[in-house]
């Protein structure tokens, strides 16, 4: 598949992720094989540049995105985007959110493919700005440490039958239980990651 590719750079391989003006239809085709062919690769070991210019991709291909880019994170090493403004920045965000990934964006090909292959202590973060890269494993551990305290709050809320307004609306006690059970999943996930991170 052309549109689905490993090239090499400066002597590395990275894997070609060619979005560009696909439907929904071949955004969902194509998201479906970079799940197959990154879980194939070794762990924490593999490229991947994802051009999305003029994309049109519907809700539901970005939520396809989204579970595939949770798939293959063991497996990404460094994941950067182009074309990332054709995208709607709520789904952009979601995606980053969801996947607790971060996707660096370029203006081209050959500046992301040059940050790829670099391996700095420091790295680019999406405002062009110099920062340090966190570890992946204090990444995880850190974020399964907030969603438990969020599951501790919701949990404390229950117990004292504390009542939340929210702009002069109520917050029924029920959603508490929804934000224990969400919350509790995400930071088990959160501190599973984390055992397996270095």
């Amino acid at each position: 598949m052309d549109r689905l590719r490993f090239i090499t750079h400066q002597g590395r391989q990275i894997l070609l992720i060619d979005l560009s003006n696909c439907g929904d239809a071949d955004v969902m085709k194509i998201v479906g094989e970079v799940q197959r062919i990154v879980g194939a690769q070794l762990r924490d070991s593999t490229l991947t540049l994802t051009d999305l210019t003029g994309v049109k991709a519907s809700r539901s291909a970005v939520t396809r995105m989204k579970e595939v880019a949770v798939l293959d994170r063991p497996y990404v090493k460094r994941a950067a985007m182009v074309g990332a403004e054709s995208l709607p920045k709520v789904f952009y965000e979601a995606l980053k959110t969801f996947s607790q990934r971060e996707f660096p964006r370029f203006e081209t090909r050959q500046e992301a493919m040059d940050w790829l292959v670099t391996d700095p202590p420091e790295h680019h973060d999406l405002t062009g700005e110099r920062k340090t890269e966190m570890s992946q494993r204090a990444f995880s551990l850190s974020t399964a440490v907030l969603f438990f305290l969020i599951a501790l709050l919701h949990a404390v809320r229950l117990l004292r039958g504390w009542h939340v307004t929210i702009e002069g609306t109520a917050v029924p006690i029920w959603v508490s239980w929804i934000g224990i059970a969400i919350a509790s999943y995400l930071a088990y996930q959160g501190f599973q990651l984390g055992r397996t991170k270095k």
